[in-house]
């Protein structure tokens, strides 16, 4: 008998599910690998799995959470709320350890919200309001307000706060993203990033490396700036380094980096798409399209794996793909189509199934939170496939590619193929097949 050679399939199973009180927002790991899922009146923090067993569920009384995140240490909770007020938790007891008001106010103005927060390695956290972000330090100590100074700071709020690293803070305020270095004493302004054209940026994300800020842009536009070579240059330039624009349909909703810094993924409509910022030539970027999606579906969240080759996102119907980022490149990829390698879905007795949250937990687990308050666990399994041997006679080379062990010609399963055949129909009629190098996108730099 011939030799079997096994390859691994993987495949997705919902290992455990929880009720919130209602939609949830956000999904936060801490550093030991807790969870903290919140909704607009909650935050529900669970122990780590496989157990992840309720431990507390903070209420914020009369004002709505806008914002959470856990410290550095992953010991705290930090919240923000409608009220403008700012909130550390301890993990473990549920208590609330201090409170502090935003200290920045604009004269007149009935903004108090405390829009996002934001911990950084260092200790640090920078919570925005308004067109304000401030820092504070432990015990909730205030440390530094920070304004942008751009074109756009007077008619714009500051927004999508980032730590680029421990110390490095990026924020967006309206076409600009200004870029600081902050510390115990003092912060400075590092360098100012300017979208082009001029229009609002929507979304930010950094690199897991700390050397890109990719941004979506309210007219479907991805720009990415090159933040490492600004922080070097003697005359730094505002202009990002790469635009993309081309095969892009619908609001992009999420961006995320894979672990390597080299691929960017974007959700816009019904499409995931991935580009490798690494292989830019000639002004083209090579790019691929992750198929799967039932068709008028949203997709509305997506993530790399903080440690590994998977992309998961997930949509308003409830679905949710993953795509291995070693299919990229590979013979089977067809005009830059990706299948996915796993998919499960939110069960269709859950009302709301509409995904909100997504998240990676470090032990594999892949987290789903729903509109209807619903959070899921699915476990990544990996199934083996039997796959025969090659052949000991020789064979030509077309006829091996192109007949299966029983001598029948090899097929997609069904469901793969009709996808297949509909996205490039849907891409060859729009003018944009994902050839080798990819879509034209505007690169300078």
């Amino acid at each position: 008998m011939a030799p079997v050679a096994q390859s691994w399939q993987p495949e997705l199973k919902r290992s455990w599910s929880s009720t919130c009180s209602a939609p949830v927002t956000s999904i936060a790991l801490s550093s030991k690998g807790k969870v903290a899922v919140s909704t607009a009146s909650s935050v529900y923090l669970f122990d780590p799995p496989p157990s992840l067993e309720l431990k507390k569920e903070i209420i914020a009384g009369a004002a709505t959470i806008t914002a959470t995140a856990f410290s550095s240490k992953g010991t705290d909770v930090v919240s923000g709320g409608a009220d403008g007020f700012l909130k550390w938790w301890q993990v473990e007891t549920g208590e609330e350890m201090c409170i502090t008001q935003f200290p920045e106010r604009e004269e007149g103005s009935s903004e108090l919200a405390v829009q996002e927060v934001a911990c950084s390695s260092a200790g640090f956290v920078a919570a925005v309001s308004g067109r304000y972000l401030c820092v504070f330090g432990a015990g909730g100590e205030h440390l530094h307000t920070l304004s942008a100074e751009g074109k756009s700071a007077g008619s714009a709020p500051l927004q999508l706060v980032t730590w680029l690293d421990d110390s490095t803070l990026a924020a967006a305020c309206g076409h600009e993203v200004t870029v600081w270095s902050v510390s115990q004493e003092q912060y400075k302004e590092v360098v100012v990033f300017a979208a082009i054209p001029q229009v609002n940026i929507s979304l930010l994300a950094a690199s897991p490396n700390g050397q890109l800020l990719a941004a979506a842009c309210d007219n479907g536009m991805v720009q990415v700036w090159d933040i490492k070579q600004q922080q070097d240059s003697m005359q730094p330039s505002m202009d990002p380094i790469l635009k993309i624009s081309e095969g892009i349909e619908g609001k992009i909703e999420r961006l995320s980096w894979d672990c390597t810094s080299k691929l960017l993924a974007a959700a816009a409509g019904n499409d995931v798409l991935v580009w490798d910022i690494s292989a830019v030539k000639d002004g083209k970027v090579e790019s691929y399209v992750c198929m799967g999606y039932e068709r008028g579906a949203r997709v509305t969240c997506l993530a790399f794996q903080a440690a590994g080759s998977l992309l998961a996102s997930a949509s308003d119907h409830g679905q949710c793909l993953v795509h291995d980022v070693h299919c990229f490149g590979s013979n089977g990829v067809v005009n830059g189509l990706i299948s996915h390698v796993a998919a499960a879905s939110v069960s269709s007795t859950d009302s709301g199934s509409a995904v909100q949250a997504l998240a990676w937990h470090p032990g594999g687990l892949l987290l789903l939170g729903t509109e209807a308050g619903t959070v899921v666990a699915l476990q990544v399994q990996k199934t083996p496939q039997a796959q025969p041997a090659p052949q000991q006679q020789r064979q030509p080379q077309r006829q091996q590619q192109q007949r299966s062990p029983n001598g029948t010609e090899q097929q997609l399963p069904q469901h793969q193929e009709q996808q297949q055949q509909q996205q490039q129909q849907r891409y060859k009629s729009q003018d944009m097949r994902r050839q080798a190098n990819g879509p034209s996108s505007d690169f300078s730099g």
